[in-house]
């Protein structure tokens, strides 16, 4: 799978890369959306909580793939990505139960 995601990211080049990225979390947004509306939340969708669960998944499956393309296209190390990752996740902690973060 990764040569096929290699071969693709290739064939999209970074510029459509970015743009279809876009694109794909624009649609993540959406299924969100329908999740918290077939949960009982604003107007109801027309489907039900398990399509729109389904549709979640999918999206989150496509805007994952996106990342990966983007990161193999500019090179991006993996380690240096994943101590932001940490940090990041240890901020957002930190906000949660009312510690201050690093930075603030």
């Amino acid at each position: 799978m990764k040569q096929t995601l290699e071969q693709n990211a290739k064939l999209l080049g970074v510029e459509n890369c970015l743009t279809q990225t876009m694109e794909e979390c624009g649609e993540l947004i959406q299924a969100c959306n329908k999740v918290l509306r077939a949960g009982g939340r604003g107007k109801r969708p027309a489907c039900t909580y398990e399509d729109a669960m389904t549709m979640l998944k999918k999206e989150l499956v496509d805007v994952g793939i996106m990342i990966d393309e983007l990161k193999y296209l500019l090179c991006m190390d993996a380690g240096e990505l994943e101590r932001i990752r940490q940090v990041s996740l240890q901020e957002t902690n930190d906000l949660i139960f009312g510690k201050k973060t690093r930075g603030g």
